[in-house]
C-alpha cells in the first residue's frame, strides 16, 4: 500500500487522503509501466528477451527510485529491497511477454 501512496504523491504531491492518492496512483503507474514496457520492447533482444529483461528492470529501478527519490518523500521512504525485486519481476516478465510474442509472429 505504501509504494502506490508514494506513487499517487508523484501526481498530488500536497494530497493527504489515501482515497485520493490510490486513485492518482492508477494513472501513474500505468504511465510509468507503459513508458517502461515501450522503451524495452525497442532495446530488447529477441532471443534472450527475458534476461535482458531482468537486467532492464534493474537499470530501471535505478531511474525510478533515484530520480522521484530525491524529490518525493514518499518514495524515499519505501524499503528499497522489495522495489527492486518488483522492477526485476518486471523487466522479466515483460521480456518474458516479448519473446512470446516474437515465438507467435514466426
Amino acid at each position: 500500500m505504501a509504494a502506490a501512496l508514494a506513487a499517487g504523491k508523484l501526481l498530488l504531491p500536497a494530497e493527504t487522503r489515501r482515497g485520493r492518492l490510490l486513485v492518482a496512483a492508477v494513472p501513474v503507474h500505468f504511465g510509468i509501466s507503459a513508458g517502461w514496457g515501450v522503451v524495452l520492447a525497442r532495446v530488447l533482444p529477441e532471443r534472450v528477451a527475458v534476461f535482458w529483461g531482468v537486467v532492464g528492470g534493474g537499470v530501471i529501478a535505478v531511474v525510478d527510485l533515484s530520480l522521484p527519490g530525491r524529490r518525493v518523500v514518499a518514495v524515499r521512504e519505501l524499503s528499497v529491497l522489495p522495489q527492486v525485486v518488483d522492477h526485476l519481476v518486471y523487466g522479466g516478465v515483460v521480456g518474458f511477454y516479448l519473446r512470446l510474442r516474437a515465438l507467435r509472429l514466426r
